[in-house]
Formats: C-alpha cells, structure tokens, sequence
C-alpha cells in the first residue's frame, strides 16, 4: 500500500483514492543540474478531502479556503512496505469543488534537489548576512588581512587587484605604492557554501571542499560597487582664492589666506581660512597658480601636521605660476600653503587653490556581502558544478543535509549490485553506441572579461582564454556543439608594467586610456601565500616593505606540473611558471566523464527490470551495476510504478575502464624540458597539454611567458 505523508504540525498519514497511478522518475542529471528547479523528481496527487485530510489541511469551501501558508515548503515523503521511496517537500497548489459539494486538493511532492534549488530560490550572493564580518579598512586590520591567517581563520583575505590601472588612471600609485583602497576582499568559497546552506536551512558535507587544496579557493569579492564607490575620484570639490592681492612681509614665512566665499566655493568644508583640513584618509590632487609683485622668484612650501614639509617649488618672477600639487593625507590633516621671498621690502600676491580631485585610500568600513559579485547564490553552487563537475547528493534519511563531490571520486565510491536475475529478458533488450548523443565540437570555458588580458587573449585566439575545445571529426552523424559554460571568469595574473608584481589587471582600454569596469564577471582563484620580495604598502600614514600575498589560477603560482588550475585547458600564462599544470578543469574533473558517454567504446543499455521498493530506496547514482560481464551504472529510472511491484524501464551507460587522455602523458618538467610516461611526449600529446614541441629535437617544452 503506498502511503503519502506529510508533516503539518507533526507526521500524518494522507488519505488517497485507491488504485490512483503513481509513476515516479529518477535521472541522473537531477544531481548535476541543480539549478534547473524544474525536477522530473517529483509527483502529483489529486487528494480526496476526506475528514481525515481536512484535519490535516483544513477545510475549505466555495466560501472559504484554508489558512495553511501556501509559500511554506511541507516536508513530505512516499513509502510503500516500509520504504521510502522519495523524501523532499511538497505544495500545495489548487483546490478542485466538484458539483458544489466533492472536494480535492492537488498536492505536489519534490525530491530531494528540487528541495535545495527551491530553498535557496532566487537569492543573491549580496542577500547573505555577513555583517559581523565587515570591517574598517585601517591600518590595523588591513595588516591582519595581509597576514597569512588571514581575517576569520583565512575565511576572509585581501589582495591586490589592479583595478583602475596602476600608474596610468590613478597615477598617484605609478610607483607601486599600495594604499588599503588598492586591496580586494577574496572569500573563502567553501565559507560562502556554508553560509548559503546555512541560510537556506540546508546542511552539506564534502571531502572535496574539506581538502588542503581547495581550502585555499577564493571568490573576488568586487561587485564594482561599494569599492569603486569609495575609492573614485571625487572632483573639484574645493575652489578658493584671493579677490584682492595679499602683502607678504620680506624675508617671512606667511601662510596664504584664501576666501571660499562667492565666486569661489568649498563643497566639503575642508578650507578655513589659510588651512585645508583634510575629510578623509587618501590622495590629493591641487591646482595651484599665483602671480606675485617680487622682483625675484618666490618660494611656495607646502606643509601638513602631519607629514612636516610635503612640496616646495617656486614661483616665477613676472609671471602667472601654475603648479600640480600631488599630496597623501591622514584624516583631518592639516595643510597650509605659505611663500617666502628675500626681498628688499614686502610685495603682493595674488593666489588661487582647487582640489582637482581626492581618493579616499583608508579608515573606510568594508561591507563584505555587498562587494561580493552580483550573482545568484544557486547560480554560485551551480558554477562550482561546472568548473569541477560536482554531484550534489540528498541524504536519503535527511533530506536537508547534502553530500558534495566531484563526478569521479563519487562513481569511485560506489557500490557493486549484481542486477543478473532482475533484468526481463523476455523484453527487448537495446544496447547502443552514443553516437546519437554525440556533437561535433565539444566546448568547456569561462565566461568572458572585458579586462584588458582577457580581451586581448579573445581577440588574438578568437576563444576565451583557458577553453577547452574538442572537435570530433570522426563521427560523420555528429552535429552541433556541447558547450560547458562557467560563469567565473579565467583570473589572469600579468606583471604590472616592468615590475615582478604580477596581479589580476581588472581593467579596460578606451582610447588607450585605463579605465574601470562598472560590472565585473564574478572570479575565483587559488590563494597562493607570499611569494617573491616585499613591495611598499602606505597604511596609517606609514610606508613599509612587507610581502605581497598573490593570487591566481593555479594551485602554486610557481606552477609545476602536478598542480590544480582553474582553467579547463592548457593556456600559457602571463606570468612566470616552472610548468602548465596537468590537472586543469577538463582534464583532472571533465575527461573520465566525457569519455565514458563520448568515446568510441561507449555504449548505452535500455531494458525492463523488476525493481522492488528496497531497490529503489537501496538505489545510489552511484552503483556498479553487474550485467553481462560488465558494469554499468544508472542514467534513468523511467515510470516506476510505486504501487505495486512490476516492470520498471532503466537506461544505464557502459562503466569503461581507466581511457587514457592521450598515449603518452606528462610526468616531469625540468629546465623547461617536458618528459612523458611510458614514453617520451609525441608532437600530438605534447601540445594537447599546452607545451611546445621542437621537431628538431624532438622534445616538448614549456612555454615561454605570454606578453600584454
């Protein structure tokens, strides 16, 4: 008998018609696509309003419907002989009268992944609460987030991005000079899973995601908002000057005093009277200009309480003298612009200030969510899927707790059934290649960056960088293309101008000229520790040398063979490595997967079994399934047929043994030399995993750095 339960202010048994049909469906791809909340795991019920259901959902009439809340998840499980066979939640969706007085209620029940996708439903990354995390960006805790510990235990981490274009938009920091307004927040992804489970009522675990390696994975948090907003360029806020010239005293230091009254202007109150009182922490830019009555030239020194004497430069005798101030201050600094000429007797000046513009550098409060991309959060988990090709895996005893692992190491878990006496061979059996499933251009990449290295690699290669792309010429039926679409963006380091600093360079060329991105693609990347010297960092108005933390695609950024990378292929990089790693995207979580359902041997079996309520609650997607000499393992379970045992339709695929991804495979680089096992590297394998293969020497190489 099956029986339908719900729990409304407790567990309770639903009554149904009798003999009702009630076909479940299973597939493989529930657990791969978890952003698609349309489930094929999931069943409708039309349910009597007996005495005993209106008890559990209230009664209802042409004049009154029950209070029950309709955007409420109702957890729900269907059993038969004991078993459950599907556990998720349930809705309810439409109420039937029929001739005035029969009653239904039409009732949907959603497997386990529905459940996470509807759970997180359309929140974004910037929806999360992370208040307790944000922080002022000061001296102290820019230090902490720069420190190897990191912010949280190295949940939260700064870096440098280069966002605007060092030494060319912002040419304060030409030489390199890092301010806390240059420093990005990079988030722990494995933090933001816990977080999105966490407010979605969910639980989950992974050995992946618990592993050493993937500890230090990152999410840029760079929305293009609030950084970009703070530390912008705010102009022309402060004009003053003189309307009547000023008699300087011979041979006296005298500050200028200057009017912000009509026609002038001061929009920030920063000017009283011969002093500028710096608002905010950051760099200054003024436009000085004076013309003076003194027979000689005159001296101009600029002073702040702070930083002591900070310009000095002259103003030319006879002439208008214009000047391009260039100043970093502390936060309510004080700065006076003062002359000094040796004359005979005194003379008259008369002067002019603007701020051209100002950049606050420092002591502003980081709001960690906000800066994160905008980005649904189950588009998020669903890009982790992409990039690593991840099964996520409901409990069958907890339907809010949640296993996540790659594809792989999931299959190699599995356990071994034995389906010899289940299968019907008194129906057809159908064994098949994959041909038909198959395309003709196979295409795994990012998304695409307008930053200036991305859209370079675009335009020169016309593929985004660190694609990953299979033409099968082979198959004279294949059609079309099978596309994997990432939508983080390949994170490309590249040394700023002639220095060793080699960061993400997160900005776009007009005309030549630096500028930001508004809306940047999201970005992860491996947190790769100090490496290198030190570089100059100028926090609380001090300048230190201290080591630069740096990020990039690769597990190392003195990447060696052995290492992770997030790009699905073999792209040269831009910076120097001792080797491309093997293990990008494609190749160490995409290619067993594609040659078990795209390789010549790959084979598809559809036929009838006779599967009892155990085996389906008994069922992983994960079974080896012993048929014919051979494993297999589930893609579909077709209309089962949950009350009452029978034939179920079941397709599976060919387990394959180990396909290599090519004859030969690298296993050492040395001295930009690449050897291969068993043997030495052909020119077909050499270059399938990015080297460069000499046909004099026969040998394969590293590649030299890419230029910008």
């Amino acid at each position: 008998m099956l029986i339908l339960q719900v729990d409304i202010n407790g567990w309770k048994s639903v009554e149904l018609y009798d003999n009702e049909p009630i076909n479940l469906n299973y597939k493989f791809t529930e657990v791969t696509e978890v952003n698609k909340p349309a489930s094929s795991h999931s069943q409708t019920f039309r349910i009597p309003m007996t005495k005993a259901n209106q008890d559990i959902f209230g009664a209802f009439g042409l004049g009154h419907i029950p209070s029950i809340n309709y955007k409420q998840k109702i957890p729900a499980r269907i059993s038969r002989g004991g078993v459950t066979l599907m556990e998720g939640f349930g809705q309810v969706k439409t109420f039937y009268i029929q001739r005035g007085s029969y009653q239904d209620l039409e009732f949907v029940v959603f497997g386990e992944l529905a459940n996470l996708s509807r759970s997180v439903g359309d929140a974004m990354l910037q929806d999360l609460d992370l208040s307790a995390y944000n922080f002022v960006m000061n001296s102290t805790n820019t230090s902490d987030a720069l420190s190897s510990s990191g912010i949280a235990s190295g949940r939260i981490r700064l870096g440098v991005v280069d966002r605007f274009g060092f030494g060319d938009l912002n040419p304060y920091n030409g030489s390199i000079n890092f301010t806390p307004a240059d420093f990005t927040p990079f988030v722990q992804v494995r933090w933001i899973l816990d977080e999105i489970f966490d407010a979605a009522g969910l639980t989950f675990e992974s050995d992946f995601f618990a592993s050493a390696s993937i500890a230090d994975l990152y999410l840029m948090a760079l929305s293009g908002e609030q950084l970009y907003t703070i530390a912008q360029a705010q102009t022309q806020a402060v004009s003053v000057g003189q309307s009547t010239e000023q008699t300087i005293p011979s041979s006296t230091w005298t500050d200028l005093i200057l009017i912000e009254s009509s026609p002038y202007y001061d929009d920030i109150g920063a000017w009283s009277v011969d002093t500028f009182t710096a608002p905010v922490t950051g760099y200054y830019r003024f436009q000085f200009s004076a013309g003076h009555t003194a027979p000689i030239d005159v001296d101009l020194r600029v002073v702040g309480s702070v930083g002591g004497t900070m310009y000095t430069n002259d103003l030319y005798e006879g002439e208008t003298t214009e000047h391009i101030i260039d100043l970093y201050l502390q936060a309510s600094e004080d700065v006076t612009f003062a002359v000094y000429a040796a004359t005979a007797s005194s003379f008259d000046i008369l002067a002019n200030l603007v701020l051209l513009q100002y950049v606050q550098t420092d002591g502003f409060t980081l709001n960690l969510a906000k800066n994160l991309p905008e980005m649904k959060q189950i588009d998020f988990i669903a890009g982790l899927q992409k990039s690593f090709n991840l099964v996520l895996i409901a409990d069958k005893n907890r339907p809010t707790h949640f296993y996540i692992e790659p594809w792989s190491d999931y299959m190699d878990a599995g356990t071994k059934k034995d389906w010899t006496n289940k299968i019907n061979l008194s129906n057809d059996v159908t064994i098949s290649p994959t041909t038909d499933l198959q395309s003709r251009r196979y295409i795994w990449r990012g998304a695409e960056s307008e930053d200036q290295i991305n859209a370079q690699a675009k335009a020169t290669t016309g593929e985004i960088y660190g694609a990953k792309i299979i033409e099968d010429g082979g198959n004279d039926f294949a059609s079309g293309e099978f596309v994997v679409d990432s939508p983080f963006a390949p994170f490309i380091v590249a040394p700023i101008g002639s220095t060793n600093v080699a960061t993400l360079q997160l900005f776009k060329r007009d005309s030549g000229v630096a500028k930001a991105i508004a809306k940047p693609k999201p970005f992860l990347a491996f947190y790769n520790g100090f490496e290198g010297g030190s570089v100059y960092y100028n926090i609380g108005g001090s300048q230190t040398s201290k080591p630069l933390p740096y990020y990039s695609a690769n597990e190392k950024y003195l990447a060696t063979l052995d290492d992770l990378s997030l790009h699905y292929g073999h792209p040269a990089a831009y910076h120097f490595v001792f080797t491309t790693p093997l293990n990008a995207l494609y190749y160490r979580w995409w290619s067993r997967w594609a040659n078990e359902l795209y390789s010549p041997d790959a084979r598809i079996l559809e036929a009838m079994f006779y599967l009892t309520p155990s085996d389906i609650a008994q069922m992983e997607w994960s079974d080896k399934i012993y048929l014919f000499n051979q494993y297999w393992r589930i893609l579909e379970i077709q209309n089962y047929d949950a009350t009452q045992d029978g034939l179920t339709k079941v397709k599976l695929v060919k387990i394959l043994g180990a396909i290599s991804d090519c004859e030969q495979l690298p296993s050492t680089g040395s001295r930009g030399i690449i050897q291969g096992t068993p043997t030495s590297l052909t020119k077909k394998c050499c270059e399938r995993y990015g080297f460069v293969f000499d046909p004099t020497s026969k040998k394969c190489y590293q590649p030299t750095p890419l230029q910008v």
